[in-house]
């Protein structure tokens, strides 16, 4: 279920995903809960982005074409929370998070819900 979260500062999230329709969903759904949803269209407004705002977090969606990039420009920059979108018939996530350093994943057919629900537990893991 999901809950109004208390006021945090508007933290920031990089959009970089797949379907556009999906960013604008999201974005929505991220909005109405407190945070500020960034799209990204591409690797290059992605990095300017990245720069720019210093972000709490990157949801990345791994069928980008440029993912694993997108995902180390976000370790590199360090700080961030790096939220992966995997492949629904991904094998082993825990193996793909490691490899890409990311502090979460969802399927790429998760519900808004259980991104929100991934993004609440980096913000305040002792609440979850």
């Amino acid at each position: 279920m999901l809950h109004f979260e208390e006021a945090y500062p508007e933290l920031s999230v990089l959009l970089a995903l797949s379907d556009k329709e999906t960013v604008r969903l999201l974005g929505v759904v991220l909005d109405g809960f407190g945070y500020q949803p960034i799209e990204c269209q591409d690797s290059d407004v992605f990095y300017e982005k990245l720069l720019i705002t210093k972000p709490f977090a990157a949801l990345v969606d791994m069928q980008l074409e440029q993912s694993k990039d997108l995902c180390k420009m976000v370790t590199e920059h360090g700080g961030i929370q790096l939220i992966v979108l995997l492949p629904e018939n991904e094998s082993d996530p825990s193996m793909q998070m490691e490899n890409l350093h990311a502090n979460a994943w969802a399927s790429s057919c998760a519900s808004p819900e259980t991104l929100l629900t991934n993004l609440r537990k980096l913000v305040n893991p002792e609440r979850e």
